[in-house]
């Protein structure tokens, strides 16, 4: 669990924290050679990156520190910070959250912000609990989950969540907004809540469903900051001209990169106003096409200026975080393709990051190469799928399933039925 107040220097560490930056103090970590981002400036800068403890305590020209304790050569590299995702649900992705850092962090993408609103419905607190909770870097911040369940007539099968429970939850260190919840809500009950988020100072996290007008007028003077679920150009621009941030989803179902830099000229005016998500994306996605670093590849193959010029991986997330000074290392050195990630852990390491319940992994089937996609631009590679997908296309071509009016939804029943049978679950 990332108690935010844990990521401050403590007082010895800010004391060598100055002497290192002043030159009185040896430094513990240089980064040398680099051409550094500057998010403040948006410049590429012939920088050493200094490191004293847990923090970097500052930048300077090359070779203007003679030596560290320890050094990374990073001549040819860019270095820049490491990625933010602002909007996840951790359970979704089928993966503890130290099985998600094992895939993550390899990429780039070291924070993320979860609503555990799954995990919720199961466990109840204890399992929101569970799911911020890791010994890797990976940083998780909570999103609270506003209501368990989402309907008491409809879902009786789960925990209950109290009201009191929610609001308390939002004074937590580790929570940085309050999740998403029903948009067509106006009850006393959700106004108060709205409300008890504003005073304690969390962001309010959107979902606003493809409402417009007074509906969606209605719901972002709740205070909600910004939406996930905008998937054209014009949803995308009526909210960022009423103030809120658009955090562009890419999701295994739903990938809202293409729709929306498809179009640049057209998405132009918003584009300062944009973070990622993935928000729910399932394992073998996040292994074969990335987390964050997929959004930041679609971004430019389509068109968007590289970094410096594409921030919504780092800095415009770090919007939905309280302020704190200074900034933690590492970054990243981007190699100019996907990083390799290790192979997952088996038996006691996983067991460890399950609380020692001594659940056995199960065993993983090989991930089949990714097909190439000619709508996304030369050389995208789309995720894998999965080959009860492919049963299910065979099934229709024979007649034995969805027709050609089906809906997603039909295909992707008949696919859950294929695969429970698969499993040999009923």
């Amino acid at each position: 669990m990332t108690e935010k107040t844990d990521l401050y220097p403590t007082d010895a560490e800010l004391s060598h924290l100055r002497a290192v930056a002043s030159g009185r103090a040896r430094p513990d970590l240089i980064v040398r050679g680099g051409l550094v981002l500057s998010p403040g400036t948006e410049e590429w800068l012939e920088r050493d990156v200094v490191i004293a403890g847990r923090h970097i305590a500052t930048l300077t020209a090359w070779g203007h520190v003679a030596d560290a304790a320890a050094e990374i050569d990073a001549t040819g590299q860019h270095v820049v910070p490491t990625f933010i995702d602002a909007h996840l649900h951790i359970e979704y992705t089928n993966l503890t959250p130290g099985e998600l850092a094992r895939l993550s962090v390899a990429r780039g993408t070291t924070t993320v912000l979860t609503d555990p609103n799954g995990a919720a419905n199961v466990w109840g607190p204890r399992g929101m609990d569970l799911l911020l909770s890791t010994r890797t870097p990976l940083r998780i911040f909570q999103q609270v989950s506003p209501t368990t369940p989402a309907s008491l007539e409809l879902e009786r099968g789960g925990a209950v969540i109290p009201e009191e429970t929610v609001r308390a939850r939002l004074r937590d260190d580790v929570t940085a907004t309050l999740g998403e919840g029903n948009p067509f809500d106006y009850g006393e009950v959700s106004t108060g809540r709205f409300r008890e988020a504003l005073v304690a100072g969390r962001r309010i996290t959107g979902h606003t469903a493809a409402q417009t007008e007074e509906s969606l007028w209605g719901y972002l003077a709740a205070g909600v900051g910004d939406d996930h679920n905008s998937a054209t150009v014009e949803e995308v621009l009526e909210r960022t001209r009423l103030g809120a941030m658009i955090t562009v989803m890419g999701s295994s179902l739903t990938d809202n990169t293409v729709p929306l830099f498809a179009d640049l000229d057209a998405i132009a005016p918003a584009l300062r106003h944009m973070c990622f998500c993935a928000d729910d994306k399932h394992a073998l996605d996040l292994s074969t096409s990335g987390h964050i670093d997929h959004h930041v590849r679609q971004a430019i193959r389509f068109g968007v200026d590289p970094p410096p010029r594409l921030p919504h991986g780092y800095r415009h997330p770090g919007a939905l975080l309280p302020p704190r000074p200074g900034a933690r290392a590492p970054r990243a050195l981007p190699s100019g393709r996907p990083p390799a990630h290790p192979r997952p852990r088996r038996g006691a390491a996983l067991a460890r990051d399950l609380r020692g319940r001594g659940r056995r992994p199960r065993r993983r089937r090989a991930v089949r190469e990714p097909r190439s996609d000619p709508r996304l631009g030369e050389g995208h590679r789309a995720p894998a799928r999965h080959a009860g997908a492919r049963r299910v296309r065979r099934a229709c071509a024979r007649g034995r399933g969805p027709g050609p009016g089906a809906g997603d939804g039909d295909v992707q029943r008949l696919l859950q039925t294929r695969l429970r049978r698969a499993a040999g679950r009923p």
